[in-house]
């Protein structure tokens, strides 16, 4: 209905409900959503004036959930539209309407496109298509023409197919939209004749995710990225990992949005993600987003006139002109007999504006051609335009009147095949004296007639029509976009100024209007992107701005500029009161070639809440692009030596940095012995690099993993860890190993690779070959493992280094196990199947087959296969036949049995036998599992186990089960303390009492069959991994004496911000949360300590709670030993050789400082440098993504070429360069002056910059933390210091109290430096500043500093950093002499 027409309900309403605050906040969450699963991947659908939201299905869960809102903002639960087994994870759905039907594509769990179809948009959608492939995230569009087409996620970028019919897709092509990487989630939507495309990568997971945008003029292929992408990104702060995306037009008709998703962690199943909204703004063809916001924003605005059809009949807000016969129901308007007839709106759109209609054929006429359709610009039967659908011909027809005269119909064909008693869609366009026409979103006709606005409606002609949804809105072609409110932060083109023309929007005083963007008095010019600005702007003259302010607080504002006049001000005001400031801007002599400039109004204070702002030219003339609002921040006084071997506040991103002292280093975990028999990670080669821990045939570690050298290392994803993966002809690895006792082992290689002819070998200590060449037979897939056994392989006792050699590539290398079936199994403990002991038929086993029916692992009659994670099963177990294992019990007691099976049947049965005599269980049945590798545990407890060597016996009394491993454990036994515990030893009980687990099975398959995910670490040990928020274990504790206790949590994480919480007895909190530090691989494990806990004597329980996941958790350990600092003298950080690198510190709001460090490259490739002005960092190396650019900002850097800057934008662009000799092994000092979009670098001369670039691209970075970047360079930094620029006293008398209170400075001569400082201070404060006395003063502290005798007071470090700040101050200060 009319909006005004409502004004005084809603006035009613207000005095007795509660005030509405008519805003919006992201992320949102719905009711009903998938639980620890949210709100990814939304699609959204506009259906008859309302909207509809699909999301993606949780992996566990079948069908589709559907939401409906009529404004975007408020969604009502709408149930599964889908509920067909296809659905089962049914990912990214989308919803396309035509001639009547809804269809649905979806991949489910990724593994190909299904289409379902529904005469409703709420369902029930039936499957109407095998699987026709296409990866992932497809995304239909219909084009003009009437043609389909499919687009699809892949590695190369996103693909394009044509679609001959609705359920039919085509052979694919890359249509060049790609985020170099694995490319998803794209969108494609038809502006102004070009096709535009928003496509989201690399990975789910990552923060890193975000939307990117191209634009083609063919729907296929062509596609080029926008210079500026991303246009939507968030790696810090309330939300991050932005993407996968749709764009819809708003409820005002005219407005576009862009509604994606963020990233809130890992889920039960999958990511947890929450819905975002923004809208989208346009300059020419260039698009851009209002967001992320994080804070209210006012709701998408309504139309001016809009009508549901929702009430019992007609509203008054129509006209019935001919009389005719009308009802209201469910949604529609319906004609009541055949004829013609006409309805109108008493109310009138403006001279440009957009309307939006939906009607259906219901019944012909008995005489004439039947026609429906609608009227528009109506000022009376002499003056409107007409739209009518016309069955006959199949086509749309248009007609004008104006004074009286008709301009003539024009008929536009519509596809073939057009159901005309389906819903269908018009919209109408008409920006001046265009009129655009769309049938069913495709454009159909454009004229241009001079007529002006008027009323709406709808039409027929010898038909019966039932008609829906109607609406206009004031607004046409994105001009909805200059009223909007701003986001602050944010940025504000100057040419979305606000509408209403001259004293309005604006104030221009030239007789003349430059450019047409706004077809109005404003002038406006034309960039080479397409985009306007305003030019000409002179002294007088203003624009006015809506900006919706997020909080009160200061904030930075930056005006880019061209083309200013000498001495030009612009002038900045809020809501008509004080000046909140002036720019003064830099005038140029040549002004076509100075490009955008960039002014900055800091710390100005803003209110929060909806304002107007002015901006006004107080003298000169300039042309005007954009405003850009940032928070404030100051920047602090900033100095790290590393000296204390930490790097707190420090932020580590990909590759591998590490704090180095002057004091040796505790032995490397790598170089521990391994004790034999047992296992070894391949990933734990031993220390000492290239030619001592291994031989690597490239320089760069290509998976990017866990360590940070040239070994080529992955995550897995079977079970968890990582591996050495691309393993080449001539490269080994070398590990050292403790030898218990000297004999015959097996070596057991866990392997994987997809080709044929992979060879390796073993040495002892290089010298003796212990296995010959074996074999590595092809497993399928790179994550398929195998394990290839090698036997009779003599080992003596003792310690000795064990080197792998690969002897033919290529495979992928995850462990190498050494192992004795002679010896005796320790008890508590693992039993894995395959490992029964030697000996063959009627010793070792009794098998009814004449030989291995899985052909796996040993070469007797047992069968055995291998399950995809390297796993060793014993399968085809038949009645009768049996296995022993020798088994060495370390003490009597009870045990309890956790026996892993897997079968379909329903009857079997199993028992355990003690030296083929003593019947340890009775008859156990095996639970049926369903499926041959889904696990069910056999269960008993209380088992009594004499101390001592034995034989166990496993008997099949009826088959057919297959077998994994056993255990016998006493995980109820108390843990005796002090000591250790590991953490997948937690008691018995099950769910509730042993744990609390989020997932239904043990994702890491390993140790425990219940639902706690355990897996085993490259050490060979177990440890729980996955651990998600509000999760727990508890353990069974004897504590043999009250007192007090230091507790460690020994932990890894590559995340932040994961905490931990000890309880006992399931009562008191014994540590409160505890932080657990970012370990930066899932491998390097690190001890977090929590003093001074109490704990009573005897039996208790101990509750290991996740406050906040996730970490992997390898034990507790209670001691009372001292906690000693690490003492360290001197220090450096260190970037590794094998990976591009990152680490940041600061805030993202700092604007103008200087950085400076010492650099030493120590590799002779690749480059190290400092990172400034840095946003949106993220992991470029995790989840396979392998890129270096994952940052915003700038990076200074050196290689064996010179110095150089580059600009960084999830992408690369080299700025310049200068030739200077570096030499390998050789420190260099650089310094980085960053004013403005001013950079300055310097290299060891403070006194002259050898760059100095000034970025007038127009999209600068003015803002950002600051950090360090390697690239393939193992690079060390060391006096790392950062001060605000310009450099100002208050800032050298920080350093002065840092190095005071770090012992480098003492204190009485800090007092005298201090003292002449505070002297040059007071001598430039004055009301008319003596800047030759300030700076006289700042010499003669200079002179205290460098006396001879003060040697003994002042570390060279300090006396280095303070010569150093303080000649900046002078130069400074000398700029204002003679002002």
């Amino acid at each position: 209905m009319l909006k005004r027409s409502l004004m005084a309900i809603l006035c009613v309403l207000l005095l007795i409900a509660p005030q509405a605050a008519f805003a919006y906040k992201n992320p949102a969450s719905l009711p009903d959503e998938w639980g620890q699963y949210g709100l990814g991947d939304p699609y959204v659908l506009k259906f008859n004036g309302t909207y509809y939201l699909y999301v993606s299905t949780r992996d566990t869960d079948i069908g589709v959930k559907v939401w409906s809102s009529p404004d975007l903002v408020n969604w009502s639960y709408g149930g599964l539209a889908a509920t067909d087994p296809v659905t089962k994870g049914a990912y990214a759905p989308e919803v396309v309407y035509w001639n009547g039907y809804f269809y649905m594509y979806t991949s489910p769990a990724g593994n190909g496109h299904y289409v379902l179809r529904s005469e409703s948009p709420t369902g029930p959608f039936t499957v109407q298509t095998g699987n026709l492939g296409h990866s992932i995230d497809g995304n239909v569009f219909i084009d003009d023409d009437g043609k389909w087409y499919f687009y699809h996620a892949n590695g190369a970028g996103i693909l394009a197919a044509a679609m001959p019919t609705p359920t039919t897709i085509g052979n694919s092509v890359n249509t060049g939209a790609s985020m170099n990487g694995w490319t998803e989630g794209s969108t494609m939507f038809k502006r102004n004749g070009k096709y535009y495309m928003t496509y989201t990568g690399n990975h789910v997971f990552s923060k890193g995710y975000r939307v990117d945008y191209a634009v083609s003029t063919n729907p296929l292929t062509g596609f080029v990225r926008d210079a500026d992408n991303p246009i939507l990104i968030s790696t810090e702060g309330p939300t991050v990992g932005l993407g996968h995306n749709t764009v819809v037009v708003g409820p005002n008709l005219d407005a576009r949005y862009i509604i994606y998703h963020n990233l809130e962690g890992p889920g039960i199943v999958g990511p947890l993600r929450h819905m975002g909204m923004d809208r989208i703004v346009f300059n020419g063809d260039k698009m851009s987003v209002l967001g992320p916001t994080t804070t209210e924003q006012p709701d998408p605005e309504m139309p001016d006139f809009e009508d549901r059809f929702n009430g019992a009949e007609l509203s008054p807000a129509w006209t019935n002109a001919d009389g005719g016969s009308w009802s209201v129901d469910s949604g529609y308007l319906r004609q009541q007999t055949a004829g013609t007839s006409r309805l109108v709106t008493t109310s009138a759109a403006g001279s440009s504006y957009t309307a939006e209609f939906n009607l259906q054929l219901a019944e012909l006429s008995n005489t004439g051609s039947p026609r429906l359709g609608v009227v528009f610009s109506y000022k009376g039967d002499n003056d409107f335009g007409t739209a009518l659908l016309d069955p006959s011909s199949n086509s749309l027809q248009t007609q004008f009147r104006v004074n009286g005269a008709d301009l003539g119909w024009v008929a536009s064909p519509l596809p073939e095949g057009y159901d005309y008693t389906k819903l269908h869609n018009i919209r109408v366009e008409k920006a001046g004296d265009t009129f655009k026409i769309y049938v069913d979103g495709m454009l159909k006709q454009t004229r241009s007639v001079m007529l002006g606005g008027g009323s709406i409606g709808y039409v027929t002609e010898n038909a019966k029509a039932n008609f829906g949804y109607a609406a206009f809105s004031n607004d046409v072609n994105g001009s909805s976009d200059f009223d909007a409110a701003k986001p602050v932060p944010g940025q504000v083109e100057a040419v979305h100024y606000l509408s209403g023309g001259e004293g309005v929007g604006y104030h221009d005083q030239t007789p003349d209007t430059i450019g047409d963007y706004r077809g109005e008095g404003m002038d406006t010019g034309k960039a080479d992107d397409g985009t306007s600005h305003i030019t000409a702007f002179e002294n007088g003259e203003w624009l006015q701005y809506r900006l919706n302010i997020s909080e009160t607080g200061k904030y930075d504002i930056d005006l880019s500029y061209a083309e200013a006049a000498l001495g030009s001000k612009v002038q900045l005001t809020l809501d008509g009161g004080q000046p909140l400031g002036e720019f003064e801007l830099a005038g140029v002599n040549d002004a076509a070639d100075a490009g955008w400039q960039t002014a900055q109004l800091n710390g100005v204070e803003l209110p929060a809440g909806v304002h107007t702002l002015k901006v006004a030219a107080v003298s000169g003339t300039i042309s005007l692009d954009k405003l850009t609002f940032h928070r404030h921040a100051d920047v602090p006084v900033l100095y790290e030596n590393f000296d204390d071997g930490q790097d707190d506040g420090w932020k580590r991103y990909e590759g591998f940095w590490s704090v180095k002292s002057d004091i040796a280093e505790e032995e490397q975990p790598y170089d521990a012995y391994h004790p034999i028999p047992g296992a070894i990670g391949t990933v734990h080669y031993i220390s000492g690099g290239e030619g001592v821990g291994y031989h690597e045939n490239t320089l760069e570690n290509i998976g990017g993993q866990y360590r940070g050298d040239s070994v080529d290392i992955r995550s897995n994803p079977a079970g968890g860890g990582y591996n050495v993966g691309w393993n080449q002809t001539g490269e080994w690895l070398k590990f050292n190993i403790d030898v218990a006792e000297a004999g015959s082992y097996n070596a057991e290689f866990k392997v994987a690779t997809t080709l044929d002819g992979g060879q390796i070998r073993l040495w002892l200590d290089d010298t003796t070959d212990l296995t010959g060449i074996v074999d590595i037979p092809k497993t399928g897939d790179w994550n398929i493992w195998n394990v290839v056994l090698k036997s009779g392989v003599t080992l003596p006792a003792g310690k000795h280094t064990l080197k792998a050699e690969t002897v033919r590539g290529e495979f992928d290398f995850a462990g190498i196990a050494l192992t004795r079936m002679d010896q005796p199994i320790p008890v508590p403990g693992v039993i894995e199947a395959e490992h029964y002991k030697p000996g063959g038929e009627g010793v070792g086993y009794y098998d009814l087959t004449p030989a291995n029916i899985g052909g796996k692992y040993r070469s007797d009659k047992v069968d055995i296969r291998s399950a995809a994670s390297g796993d060793q099963i014993v399968g085809w177990n038949q009645t009768g036949e049996w296995l022993k294992y020798n088994i060495r019990v370390a003490e009597e007691g009870l045990y309890d049995l956790d026996l892993w099976a897997a079968t379909t049947f329903t009857d079997a049965q199993v028992r355990l036998w003690l030296d083929d005599t003593t019947d340890l269980t009775g008859v156990l049945s095996v639970p049926a599992s369903g499926d041959w590798n889904k696990w069910k545990s056999v269960t008993k407890s209380g088992i009594l186990l004499p101390a001592g060597d034995h034989e166990l016996k496993v008997e099949i009394v009826k088959g057919e089960f297959d077998m994994t491993r056993l255990s016998l454990t006493q995980f109820d036994k108390p843990h005796v303390l002090p000591g250790f515990i590991q953490a997948a030893d937690y008691k018995a009980g099950g769910e509730g009492s042993g744990y609390h687990d989020l997932t239904p099975a043990n994702i890491g398959t390993e140790y425990r069959n219940d639902s706690v995910d355990i897996r085993r670490n490259a050490g060979g040990s177990y440890n729980v991994g996955w651990n998600a928020t509000g999760e727990w274990l508890a353990y069974n504790v004897d504590i043999a004496e009250a007192g007090v206790y230091n507790v460690d949590f020994v932990t890894a994480t590559s995340t932040d911000g994961a905490k931990v919480r000890l309880w006992l007895d399931g009562a008191t909190d014994l540590t409160g949360e505890v932080d657990i530090p970012n370990s930066v691989t899932w491998e390097n494990w690190a001890t977090t300590t929590k003093q001074g806990i109490y704990l009573p004597a005897g039996a208790h329980t101990l509750k290991v709670e996740t406050v906040k996941g996730e970490f992997d958790f390898q034990g507790i350990r209670i001691h009372q030993n001292p906690v000693e600092p690490k003492v360290v003298h001197t220090g450096e950080y260190q970037a590794a050789v094998g990976s591009f690198a990152k680490t940041t510190i600061g805030d993202a709001n700092w604007s103008d400082y200087s950085i400076e460090s010492d650099i030493k490259l120590i590799s002779d490739s690749g480059d190290g440098g400092i990172l400034f002005r840095v946003n949106n960092p993220a992991h470029g190396k995790e989840l396979n993504q392998n890129n270096a650019n994952f940052v915003q900002g700038y990076v200074a850097y050196l290689n064996n070429q010179g110095v150089h800057l580059g600009k960084l934008n999830y992408s690369w662009t080299y700025l310049t360069g200068v030739p200077l000799e570096v030499k390998t092994g050789e420190w260099k000092h650089m310094k980085v002056v960053a004013q403005g979009t001013r950079i300055q670098v310097y290299v060891d001369d403070m006194s002259k910059p050898v760059i100095d670039y000034t970025d007038t691209s127009g999209s600068p970075f003015t803002h950002g933390k600051v950090g360090m970047r390697t690239f393939m360079n193992e690079t060390s930094y060391d006096n790392f210091t950062v001060l605000p620029a310009p450099i100002h006293a208050p800032a050298i008398g920080k350093l002065l109290d840092w190095f005071g209170s770090a012992g480098q400075l003492d204190e009485k001569t800090r007092k005298q430096l201090d003292k002449e400082l505070d002297h040059a201070a007071d001598a430039v404060s004055k009301k008319k500043p003596d800047w030759k006395q300030g700076i006289k003063h700042l010499e003669n502290l200079l002179k205290q500093l460098n006396k001879e005798k003060q040697q003994e007071e002042i570390s060279n470090q300090a006396k280095t950093t303070l010569n150093r700040s303080v000649n900046a101050l002078i130069e400074a200060w000398s700029e204002n002499l003679g002002k």
